[in-house]
């Protein structure tokens, strides 16, 4: 059996070189601006810089399931070897894998998942954007893999490392490339060092900080490599963090990510930490590199106690009602020691605005000193309460309400902080804090987070460096209502900055802050902060909420909380509320516009898992089980999905590596429900999109037949069969267990009509649900009229709850349609055919017949799915105009199938209409085989006298569906087939001995095929040359113990009367005259097939003493 793997997006050998610049424009991040996309894209920043390249990424891994089996040995050896030995699966050699740096490891221990972040090296330099991630589960299983490695770099292995352009000439380079102008020349503080000949230099008019320039590889559109100088520059009047390369050669841009995150086109600064120092965008490893899980040091209370006079979460801003005080408000497990500590100790450290997770001040002046911390009352051995409590007045301007903003955005960032947590953005994780307690990750990072800042007006921003740097956040004055408003009051803008850090930690590591710099993935940044401030702000979880307009950012911008926001349409599950679908992507690829794209579509799945499992307003508790916590269950996943994914994914990479968690963390109870949320938004399983730098999306709303909403998988009598009986019952087998109470048989059976259109309703007599609800039986009373008929139910028959749908039997994505029923039909007809060469079916008389005890010759036996010729030596058969005849003509397999030319070792019954391109004789073809013991045999009688072949399948064992294992009995049959007819077809018996194999599915030919075809594709039941008679179905009544079949040119009647006399009819008038007398002992036959033999189901009679 073959499995594919899943989720290879890119072809890498037809490559979309981009001709648009992926990073200022694309970070520069718009979120609370109406300003349009279209002035992104005028900046003077943009027109300066060079198209630049992102190495295509492959995703690998199997939908539903993991990639690999458990495996023995450390997550980082497990990885590596698989990614050497399917190196091709990346389209490139284990040559090229080399030996990679290692930039991040760790394991969640809540998932027991590890996390590997891998970056391609040749010659001792690191490839910028060649970058890999595994996902290994504790037991050795890998998950996914996602890689940018690039072919073509063993070739370059041992080759000389000679920049033309030495670090300072490169770095001037760079600052023209960035519109960095400077009258001053580079001073070198450290000569270069090492192989990557790092050179730390200072020039303020590019960076405030000092500048370690280092080499490194950069991968080119034409799959090769450049050496380039790498800078990481922390821009004056901190309106951007650039982490640049430029060409070696001659200084040509040649990657650049901002990791500032700008809130509209205004260039306003975004500011970084004052601290000084060379900085670096990587902190690589060797391989071997840290692995270790969060281990709670305590939890251990806080020794003081501090309140905080704020609007508390989950508050919106002040529409959203009156400050509270909040005492103590630290979540336990991620702030053990309160928010004022800064050491491990239990006592407090700080009694201002700047504690472990954040430093919260003004910047008015916008000097990026560090303004006013507003004191909670004197600090010291025995102090507190500490108590920041200042007053608020809105109706002043906010520069009198300063300390009483501070202290709100201190308090939101420490929320933020202790919910993200609970979720896995913990230290192992990259988070942002001055001290690990855990002792893992990179502290010294906490937010620095700027009230009012004086840089400009109408703005926030977050700036994301590497972990181990802190992040910055600054909050800006709005000026559109009188007085102006405070954005540091606007929880909804706070989390929004907030979860660019989220984002951009987690994906493709803590250690790259560059892994959203595409097109597509810098718009996802947008929306999942979007996302997080609908869900860190959500407390309400009705159906009117979740079906209802939640807008953006209203209070900063001066509108009513249900007024006009800042984006297109407000974020709802309705539709009529807000229609985006992903085809918008094509009009507009501003980050902000497919912000909302990404943010809608998890919001539907949020909504979805809320209406499945429920909703926890408790975000602090994380997630423990998703029964009642369907929201908590959505944080989780797509937390972890921004672990899994690879670094700049594209849409539909993203939406798979959500899936993937699932996979992971419910074993993939919620496959469906993550199908469902992006398909209805365009983002389904035939959705494609060239790259994560494509400008164009082609959206599809469907979801794979494996998740798709519950469906009549299979019906019985199977709609069109021809039957050869009376029937009584119809048999609905559903594609998953089904709630038997939404059944209801007067609505739910839509119609049932016989011959002529007769209205058959009134002759339900009952239904029966059976087979763990997957069954629905459908009794009435017995059918004898020929002709079709027709049953039709649903579509409001449901799978049980939580989260029961309706049927979706259209696979449209929308249950419960009109168009969702299911309708089966069939015809009863004493005589199945005639097909197009004239071969008709009936019911005969059975022989007993048993090859096993009188010594036929055993062909096949200790096999399973193999074939063998039967030798017919001078003996012949016609079959579809062609005469068999001698040896390897005739072929038998264990599978209860005969083939003519070529044998088959065919297991996989099916209607016989284009598989098996061989003429074909199905007895019973099903997955036998002879292989439990020795009773079990295929074996093969030329009874020469009557002309007859026998075939039998003795004690064969029935194998299921592969997963249902062995039926407990064993099955006979037989195939008699009518030799050296001539021209004329041979006569064909099915003679069925025992066909009850201990397994209902299965006995009496439930999951076989049984009739004949010509070679080649054949149409439909009785057109062309191909005669089905029965097909997976468990009521034919032709199937059963002591039952047989004929098939031949014309039908044998089974109650045929042979009348009349025997006698000499001297004169041959037809009449019997005096003196013609009667002879005795003649046997009459009804020749139904004109051969002129006596067959089986021929009826006869022997003539008396008197003829009669």
């Amino acid at each position: 059996m073959s499995k594919s793997i899943a989720g290879r997006d890119f072809n890498r050998n037809n490559k979309h070189r981009s001709n648009r610049w992926q990073i200022e424009p694309l970070e520069r991040r718009q979120m609370l601006s109406a300003a349009s996309d279209a002035a992104l894209k005028a900046s003077p920043l943009q027109n300066n810089l060079a198209a630049q390249f992102v190495p295509e990424s492959t995703f690998l891994y199997r939908s539903g399931t993991y990639l690999t089996k458990p495996a023995a040995g450390q997550p980082l050896d497990i990885a590596l070897n698989y990614f050497r030995a399917n190196a091709n699966a990346f389209n490139i050699t284990a040559g090229d894998i080399g030996t990679p740096i290692v930039t991040d490891q760790y394991t969640d221990s809540d998932t027991g998942l590890t996390h590997i972040y891998l970056r391609q090296q040749v010659n001792g330099l690191e490839i910028a954007n060649a970058n890999a991630n595994f996902n290994v589960r504790s037991d050795g299983r890998i998950l996914s893999i996602g890689s940018t490695f690039v072919s073509g770099i063993a070739e370059l292995s041992n080759q000389p490392i000679a920049p033309q352009l030495d670090a300072s000439v490169a770095l001037l380079r760079a600052g023209q490339n960035l519109s960095l102008r400077t009258t001053r020349q580079s001073q070198i503080i450290k000569p270069a060092i090492g192989t990557a000949q790092v050179t730390t230099l200072r020039n303020s008019d590019l960076s405030q900080d000092d500048i370690a320039g280092r080499l490194r590889y950069v991968v080119s559109p034409n799959d090769g490599v450049n050496l380039a100088w790498n800078f990481v520059l922390r821009a004056p009047g901190d309106q951007h963090w650039y982490d640049t390369s430029v060409n070696a050669a001659d200084g040509s841009l040649m990657f650049t990510a901002d990791w500032t995150s700008d809130g509209t086109s205004l260039d306003t600064p975004a500011k970084s930490t004052p601290t000084r120092g060379a900085t670096s965008s990587t902190k690589p490893q060797a391989i071997g590199g840290t692995s270790g899980s969060l281990a709670a040091a305590g939890p251990e209370a806080a020794g003081y106690n501090a309140s905080y006079n704020v609007y508390a979460w989950p508050k919106r801003n002040p529409d959203s009602g009156p400050r509270t005080i909040e005492a103590n408000p630290w979540d336990p497990i991620a702030s053990q020691f309160g928010w004022q500590d800064t050491n491990g100790n239990p006592t407090a450290e700080s009694n201002v605005t700047a504690g472990n997770n954040v430093a919260a001040q003004e910047d008015a002046d916008d000097n990026d000193t560090g303004g006013i911390q507003p004191s909670g009352g004197a600090l010291g051995a025995g102090a507190g309460p500490y108590t920041f409590d200042y007053p608020l007045n809105l109706s002043s301007p906010p520069a009198s309400n300063q300390s009483a903003a501070i202290v709100n955005l201190y308090y939101w960032n420490n929320i933020i902080h202790d919910i993200m947590f609970r979720y896995g953005f913990n230290e192992v994780g990259g988070n942002f804090q001055q001290m690990n307690y855990g002792g893992t990750g990179l502290g010294n990072d906490r937010v620095r987070a700027d009230a009012q800042d004086g840089s400009g007006t109408n703005n926030a921003n977050f700036s994301t460096p590497p972990d181990g740097q802190s992040g910055r956040m600054q909050m800006y004055i709005w000026n559109f209502a009188s007085p102006s408003r405070d954005s540091s009051f606007d929880s909804e803008i706070i989390v929004h900055e907030y979860g660019h850090g989220v984002s951009n930690r987690l994906t493709g590591g803590p250690a790259n802050s560059s892994a959203l710099s595409t097109v597509q993935s810098a718009g996802m940044g947008e929306g999942w902060s979007d996302w997080w401030s609908l869900m860190l702000l959500q407390n309400d979880g009705s159906a009117t909420a979740l079906n209802g307009a939640h807008p953006t950012a209203n209070y900063s911008i001066g509108e009513d909380p249900n007024g006009p926001s800042i984006r297109r349409y407000p974020y709802s599950f309705d539709k009529t509320i807000n229609p985006t679908t992903f085809g918008l992507y094509n009009s507009s690829t501003g980050v902000h516009h497919t912000g909302e794209l990404w943010a809608t579509a998890l919001w539907d799945l949020a909504v979805t898992l809320e209406r499945k499992w429920g909703f926890n307003p408790n975000l602090k508790s994380g997630y423990v089980t998703s029964n009642g916590n369907g929201n908590i269950l959505a944080m989780k996943l797509v937390m972890d999905a921004l672990k899994i994914q690879p670094a700049n994914p594209s849409f539909l990479q993203a939406r798979d590596a959500i899936l993937q968690a699932d996979v992971t963390l419910t074993g993939g109870a919620n496959q469906r429900d993550i199908w469902q949320s992006f398909a209805r938004r365009g983002l389904g399983t035939s959705a494609t999109t060239a790259s994560t730098n494509s400008t164009t999306i082609n959206e599809a709303f469907d979801v794979p037949a494996t998740v798709s909403a519950p469906l009549v998988a299979h019906a019985t009598p199977l709609s069109p069969l021809r039957l050869t009986a009376n029937v009584s019952s119809m048999v609905f087998r559903f594609s998953e267990t089904m709630e038997p109470t939404s059944f209801n048989q007067v609505t739910d059976v839509l119609s049932f009509t016989g011959p002529g259109a007769v209205d058959l309703k009134p002759s339900i007599t009952t239904v029966a649900w059976s087979n763990s609800n997957k069954t629905l039986t459908i009794n009435f009373a017995q059918q004898t009229a020929e002709g079709t008929y027709t049953m039709t139910i649903g579509p409001n028959i449901q799978s049980p709850s939580p989260g029961g749908q309706q049927m979706d039997q259209n696979l449209n994505n929308v249950p419960g349609e009109a168009t969702d029923n299911f309708t089966a039909t069939f015809v009863l007809d004493p005589t199945p055919g005639p097909d197009a060469f004239t071969y008709e079916a009936s019911a005969t008389t059975f022989q007993n017949i048993n090859l096993a005890s009188s010594g036929g010759t055993t062909i096949l036996d200790n096999q399973d799915d193999t074939n063998a010729s039967i030798p017919l030596g001078g003996n012949t058969f016609s079959f579809y105009g062609t005469t068999y005849s001698g040896s390897n003509q005739l072929f038998v397999n264990d599978n209860g199938l005969i083939t003519f030319g070529s044998g088959s070792d065919a297991f996989a019954n099916n209607n016989m209409t284009f598989s098996l391109a061989q003429p074909a004789i199905a007895a019973l073809w099903d997955d036998w085989a002879t292989d439990r013991d020795g009773s079990d045999k295929v074996l093969y009688s030329l009874d020469a006298p009557n002309n007859k072949l026998i075939i039998e399948w003795s004690a064969v064992v029935s194998r299921g569906d592969q997963s249902g294992g062995f039926g407990s009995s064993n099955a006979t049959f037989q195939a008699i087939l009518s030799l050296n007819t001539g021209s004329a077809p041979g006569e064909i018996v099915f003679n069925y001995v025992d066909l009850n194999v201990g397994a209902n599915r299965y006995t009496d030919g439930g999951s076989a095929s049984v009739g004949i075809k010509s070679s080649g594709l054949q149409g439909s039941n009785g057109n062309n040359s191909r005669l089905l008679l029965s097909l997976f179905n468990s009521t034919n009544t032709w199937l059963g113990d002591g039952k047989a079949v004929r098939i031949g040119l014309g039908v044998i009647p089974t109650t045929a009367t042979v009348t009349g006399k025997v006698f000499e009819d001297r004169n041959g008038d037809g009449t019997q005259l005096a003196g013609e007398n009667g002879i005795f002992d003649v046997t009459v036959f009804a020749d139904a097939n004109n051969n002129g033999a006596l067959d089986g189901g021929e009826s006869s009679a022997d003539s008396d003493i008197i003829g009669s």
